[in-house]
This record gives C-alpha cells, sequence and structure tokens, in this order.
C-alpha cells in the first residue's frame, strides 16, 4: 500500500467517522417523539451550524477520498461516477423526509 492510497483510506475514514459523529449528537437530542430538543434558541442555532459543519466535512472527506483515488487509478472512475449517484439520492431522500 502506497501512500496516495493511505491518505485515501484516511480521508475517506475520517469523513464516515465524522459522519456518524454528526448523527450520534442528532439522536443524542431526540425524545422519544423523534423531536430534537434544545435548551434554547442560539443553543440550537450552535448546534445546528456544528451539524452541518461536521456533515460538510464529512461528506468532503468521503468525496476528496474518491476523487484521489480515481485520479491515481486508472480503474476507479467507474467507482466515483457510483458514490456521485449514492450521494445525491441521499440528499434527495433526506430532502424529501425534511419536507
Amino acid at each position: 500500500m502506497n501512500d496516495t492510497e493511505l491518505w485515501t483510506l484516511a480521508l475517506m475514514l475520517a469523513g464516515g467517522l465524522l459522519l456518524l459523529w454528526k448523527h450520534k449528537r442528532e439522536y443524542s437530542r431526540t425524545n422519544r417523539y423523534g423531536v430534537q430538543e434544545f435548551s434554547g434558541f442560539w443553543n440550537k442555532l450552535r448546534s445546528e451550524a456544528f451539524d452541518n459543519a461536521l456533515a460538510g466535512l464529512g461528506y468532503g472527506g468521503i468525496l476528496a477520498g474518491a476523487l484521489l483515488f480515481a485520479f491515481t487509478d486508472t480503474d476507479a472512475a467507474g467507482w466515483v461516477g457510483l458514490l456521485g449517484l449514492i450521494l445525491a439520492i441521499k440528499a434527495f431522500a433526506h430532502q424529501r423526509r425534511k419536507s
């Protein structure tokens, strides 16, 4: 395993862990009725901003690792297209769930 493959693996692993942390934070704030509880308005804004930053860094890490893999391995272009399709489906499903 060369340095590029290690960086790819590290970026994707870090991105996945950041996404897990974001979802764990949301889960710990959710009551038994499925509603997130906050102690105040500013606490909600801070928490949501931090969760959005975690999500952005998580998806960015996964995407950066996938792109690094695609540009260094000639057979990986199909996998990056598949990853883009999966992320688009996930974003669409998340948007439908919010509305």
